[in-house]
């Protein structure tokens, strides 16, 4: 089973990341995990969207939080971030409106690493 680490970054827009959160949980085949690193901004939309965060991370050991990127780490120090926690030889990131249609979206990317190394 190929593993995959996946990272999101959680910053506003929380219906659109509570979407992309179960679009991974439910069409992800790989042995998956998924950080999602959450924006230190305090504004009320993005302390809705660290709420979905944290609700799925209590029901679902798979999804991570890293909780409080600093206010000058934007979209490159989330993924600089992520660059850094991974484990495993496959990374995907992810906006955090990403919308996952494809069952086995991962294992297909995986595929498509394994065939294009560069």
């Amino acid at each position: 089973m190929r593993r995959l680490d996946i990272g999101i970054a959680s910053y506003k827009n929380p219906a659109c990341l509570r979407a992309t959160l179960q679009n991974v949980q439910h069409n992800s085949v790989t042995e998956w995990r998924c950080f999602i690193l959450m924006s230190g901004n305090q504004s009320e939309e993005n302390q809705a969207a660290n709420l979905i965060a944290r609700e799925f991370a209590g029901v679902d050991n798979r999804f991570v939080l890293v909780d409080r990127l600093p206010t000058h780490e934007s979209y490159s120090g989330a993924v600089n971030t992520l660059f850094k926690m991974a484990e495993t030889e496959y990374i995907a990131y992810l906006d955090n409106d990403a919308t996952i249609n494809t069952p086995g979206w991962d294992e297909t990317l995986c595929g498509c690493l394994d065939r294009f190394h560069e």
